[in-house]
């Protein structure tokens, strides 16, 4: 058993974590905040060869909040349709705020002779994601006209709402298989995500998930005791249906830019050196 804390987990250079969510404004204040992890091992070895271990570790902290820009009423254009005209929406002081970290993960291994097999799964219910639903907003010439749907306008396009409720609750799985006898070795993984976004239409339920696969090959040699160097490749392929409606509310709330895109794929490799002591 055992128990970590971290008072933040701020990165460093380029790998500063952008609370903004803007590639302008790059966001060196932490992210999250006092993170506790709280975790349990089990380990058995019924053979010289064999063996099975597992884990439990649970996650919890807080996520700084991102300042907004914009206090006052923002204006917004719909040109076609019935709901055509100028709309104002009331910017809440706060809509930047995340919801805090909890998380779990759930992990196994098992080792016969020099070949071995693990898995893992994490919940995480919704750490990271806005945590106010998106406003209405009224018609400028005519109060009494309200849009529940507004916040993100495409031309030619249905707009959706955020809501807050719906969103996160996500997980990912990652599984491994490969064999190594202490002189080389080769792994095969394979990890997907899924997340809910949180953006509604009209007439929707649920909202539509995020998700990711990755696919990875990993090969080491043993150079000597202790010290392997290692070759990795895999593909990675990403897919959001929303993200266009996130590239949108962000600046809409704050004024940072925010480019997205619905999906990105491709490949990657990485050579490097393990040393064991």
């Amino acid at each position: 058993m055992g128990v970590s804390f971290a008072p933040n987990t701020k990165h460093k250079a380029g790998m500063a974590m952008n609370t903004a969510a803007s590639p302008v404004k790059k966001a060196f204040a932490p992210f999250d905040l006092n993170s506790t992890a709280m975790g349990v091992n089990y380990l058995s070895s019924w053979t010289k060869n064999g063996s099975f271990g597992c884990s439990f570790v649970y996650l919890m902290g807080d996520t700084r909040p991102e300042k907004v820009m914009n206090t006052a009423a923002r204006e917004f254009d719909i040109k076609e349709g019935d709901q055509a005209g100028t709309y104002l929406v009331d910017v809440p002081s706060r809509s930047l705020d995340r919801f805090p970290t909890r998380a779990f993960d759930v992990s196994m291994v098992t080792k016969i002779g020099n070949w071995f097999v693990g898995a893992e799964y994490i919940q995480n219910k919704s750490s990271g994601q806005l945590r106010y639903n998106s406003p209405s907003a009224v018609r400028k010439d005519d109060p009494t006209v309200v849009l529940d749907y507004p916040i993100i306008p495409f031309q030619g396009a249905e707009g959706k709402r955020y809501v807050s409720s719906k969103v996160g609750n996500g997980w990912m799985v990652n599984t491994c298989a490969g064999y190594d006898n202490r002189t080389f070795g080769i792994s095969l993984s394979w990890l997907k995500s899924s997340v809910r976004t949180g953006f509604l239409g009209k007439g929707q339920t649920q909202s539509h998930c995020a998700t990711t696969q990755v696919y990875v090959m990993s090969i080491q040699y043993y150079y000597a005791p202790g010290i392997a160097p290692y070759f990795e490749c895999g593909f990675a392929k990403m897919h959001n249906p929303d993200w266009a409606y996130t590239s949108k509310l962000i600046p809409f709330y704050s004024n940072f830019e925010y480019n997205g895109v619905a999906s990105n794929k491709g490949n990657f490799f990485t050579l490097g050196l393990k040393v064991n002591f």
